[in-house]
């Protein structure tokens, strides 16, 4: 099952200033007869920022799979055995993840060296997203999956 991440209105608000800001550059360089190599670099790097951008806007999403939780974010790439998933614990944070939300859930999860690891997510719907994981961890404690409600 496929869960969209959620998308906090600042991150709307960054994403949209990231795609216009080059707009005006671009505008000049091409207005002005005498164009800035500056300009010119500034736009590009505006131009491939943005696509990047969007890029992790349309494409950050989790999956629940029979055996595992495949994240994705742009490039970012992650599959997490499902019964290597320790806990699910709510969190708000600001920490760098593929999430796109400040309304998060932390994932601990076991490496298959056995180190503890953890990641955070931002599912749309965490209520659905709780309850395919405890569907999908059947042989694990109860308390795995932690209620969001506080």
């Amino acid at each position: 099952m496929k869960f969209k991440t959620k998308i906090d209105w600042w991150v709307h608000l960054l994403f949209a200033l990231v795609v216009v800001c080059p707009i005006p550059f671009a505008i000049k360089a091409i207005v002005l007869e005498e164009v800035r190599v500056v300009m010119i670099i500034a736009t590009a790097l505006f131009f491939v920022c943005s696509v990047f951008m969007v890029h992790i806007w349309l494409a950050t999403h989790y999956t629940i799979a029979e055996d595992k939780l495949i994240i994705r974010s742009g490039v970012f790439y992650k599959a997490i055995l499902l019964t290597h998933i320790v806990k699910v614990n709510p969190r708000f944070s600001l920490i760098s993840s593929p999430a796109l939300s400040m309304d998060r859930m932390d994932i601990v999860y076991k490496t298959s060296k056995g180190k503890m690891r953890n990641i955070f997510i931002s599912p749309k719907d965490k209520e659905e997203f709780l309850y395919q994981i405890n569907q999908r961890i059947q042989h694990a404690p109860q308390d795995i999956v932690e209620n969001t409600d506080t």
